[in-house]
């Protein structure tokens, strides 16, 4: 009966042991905050600063890529490649965003040509 229980302790430890090793494994694996951002930095560099798109419906846009830098207060900053910046709030867009905006993040924004340059769309760049 003692050995019994003996095994069932190591087995617990070796139990333990392994969940342990998967979960500092899972910590170095996944890419801290710092890195993200950089790795998101060179996801930008790679796009285009800007090009002029036409919706289906005959639309106009100027579209930029940005990089989320700073998200205070519900408003959103972001900086392009050539050092131009940008600031919005989600509820000031005509069409919602689809996804949500995390620091480091690269969106497309999209400015409507004929309104005044108005920022119309924001959507996420996904990689």
């Amino acid at each position: 009966m003692i050995f019994a229980n003996k095994r069932f302790l190591v087995l617990i430890l070796l139990v333990v042991c392994l969940f342990g090793l998967l979960l500092v494994y899972k910590i170095q694996a996944s890419p801290t905050p710092t890195e993200h951002a950089a790795q998101q930095k060179e996801t930008l560099n790679k796009l285009p600063e800007s090009k002029t798109v036409n919706t289906k419906d005959k639309k106009k846009y100027r579209m930029y890529h940005y990089q989320i830098t700073k998200i205070e207060g519900g408003k959103y900053h972001g900086e392009a490649k050539d050092g131009t910046s940008i600031i919005f709030q989600l509820k000031n867009l005509k069409e919602p965003l689809e996804e949500a905006l995390a620091k480091g993040d690269i969106i497309r924004a999209y400015f409507d040509l004929k309104n005044g340059a108005t920022l119309v769309k924001v959507e996420k760049v996904s990689e």
